[in-house]
């Protein structure tokens, strides 16, 4: 008799999960290597949360349109399950890839941010032994 119709969907289900399971590995891996990069830059740089933020916000919106815009051919219900999971598949990895993509661009852009002169106040701040300004030249 064949396959139930129901069992179809759960295997369509399965293609959708695993392109988001390796979309969300993609992201956390790029997330996570941008956001050490971005606080380790906050220190010498100006601006960087900010720049990181609205840079990953226009991104990944930039991202969600692009893949909504894609131009996907569905099938129809009952057959070309091949051409329906394989894009379920890579619309759950792009979608769920998009964040992490986002912050990569967003984590590059903050590279680009010249680096901060360094103020006395600066200077001293971070080594509080370290006198803030020179002591005056002595003509002894």
């Amino acid at each position: 008799m064949g396959m139930p119709f129901f069992a179809m969907g759960v295997f369509l289900y399965g293609g959708l999960l695993a392109g988001l399971f390796a979309g969300l590995m993609i992201s956390a891996v790029l997330g996570g290597l941008a956001a050490l990069l971005a606080v380790r830059l906050h220190a010498r740089r100006k601006y960087v949360i900010p720049i990181f933020s609205l840079t990953a916000v226009a991104v990944l919106t930039a991202c969600v349109v692009g893949i909504g815009s894609l131009p996907f051919d569905w099938g129809q219900p009952g057959s070309n399950y091949d051409l329906i999971m394989s894009n379920l598949f890579w619309a759950a990895l792009w979608y769920a890839a998009s964040p992490g993509a986002a912050a990569g661009v967003a984590a590059i852009i903050t590279l680009m941010i010249p680096t901060a002169p360094r103020s006395p106040k600066m200077i001293r701040a971070n080594n509080p032994r370290e006198p803030a300004v020179p002591p005056p030249l002595r003509c002894d």
